[in-house]
């Protein structure tokens, strides 16, 4: 099986060298600094907002056709 080393002296997602972050987090085959770490998890919470968003409109259309259709109309 091949070694893999990663660079520890800049990010492999920014390309940043280590002047540029306060801390490195390396794996076999890369290394990621905190502030890739940082909009990554911006990123991924902005997601889970975006659809939570549209679970809820979704949900609240749903629920509008719903109660559409359970009307009885009188004669």
């Amino acid at each position: 099986m091949a070694k893999w080393k990663a660079s520890t002296s800049s990010c492999s997602f920014c390309g940043k060298s280590k002047e540029h972050f306060e801390m490195l987090i390396s794996g076999l085959a890369a290394s990621i600094c905190n502030k890739c770490i940082d909009l990554s998890n911006k990123l991924i919470s902005d997601h889970r907002q975006r659809q939570v968003a549209a679970s809820t409109a979704n949900k609240s259309a749903n629920d509008g056709k719903k109660k559409g259709k359970n009307k009885i109309k009188k004669k």
